[in-house]
């Protein structure tokens, strides 16, 4: 098994606390009145420069700024809509939607590699849009040949990276909204990954891998027998 594939301790680790629902709301006001600012004011100002003086690339800057207002947007609008409480689950076969998932995500982009990829019972969908956060994470922060592996545990399942991982002591902050450790937007994809956990009533937390990057793990989960799987699709 590899070493990535064990449950890390995380009692008292604050990241693993579920937000209530007024905390939520709070967490979504928060990324729409501060982390669109700086995009206004960028499109404001070079909207006044190239109306003086009609210049091409101030039109390109708003056209830019235009345009991270709307993956800001789109993510505030899955934040909120993806971590609305889940109504029902299925028996998931895991390690399909990890491998399909990470083919339409990241082609070309490093390696992925699947540890036990035991079923779990979740909502598929939201399993997925998960798993699309975490491995554009990952693949987004990593080295071009980023090794990225995933696979159940004993109380849930993993994705974890070997790229620069997160600074000591930022492990809370790095899963609150608009939280970057690279110089542009930002990211929202933790903060969303972590509210499609809690949806499910489980948690999310963060730790370092064995490669040295980051390990992310959510625990809380209800594993299936594969006999159950296969009832479940013949149904």
């Amino acid at each position: 098994m590899d070493e990535d594939a064990s449950t890390p301790e995380t009692d008292g680790d604050p990241s693993t606390r579920h937000l209530s629902p007024s905390e939520r709301i709070e967490e979504v006001a928060s990324v729409v009145s501060h982390d669109l600012q700086n995009p206004l004011t960028i499109a404001g100002g070079y909207l006044a420069r190239a109306r003086s003086d009609g210049d091409d690339e101030s039109f390109e800057h708003v056209e830019d700024a235009l345009d991270e207002i709307r993956a800001i947007s789109d993510d505030v609008v899955d934040l909120a809509r993806l971590g609305q409480p889940v109504q029902e689950t299925r028996p998931t076969d895991f390690g399909a939607v990890v491998d399909s998932c990470w083919r339409e995500c990241s082609p070309g982009a490093g390696e992925l590699v699947i540890d036990e990829a035991d079923p779990i019972e979740s909502d598929r969908n939201r399993v997925r849009s998960l798993l699309e956060r975490l491995f554009d994470n990952a693949v987004r922060h990593g080295p071009a040949d980023a090794t990225v592996s995933a696979g159940t545990t004993e109380e849930g399942f993993f994705v974890a990276d070997d790229g620069p991982g997160v600074p000591d002591g930022e492990y809370d902050a790095v899963i609150e909204a608009g939280y970057s450790t690279v110089q542009q937007r930002p990211g929202l994809g933790l903060t969303i990954a972590r509210a499609i956990a809690e949806a499910h009533g489980w948690s999310l937390s963060l730790s370092e891998s064995a490669g040295g990057g980051l390990r992310v793990d959510i625990t809380g989960v209800d594993h299936v027998s594969q006999q159950t799987l296969r009832d479940d699709v013949r149904t």
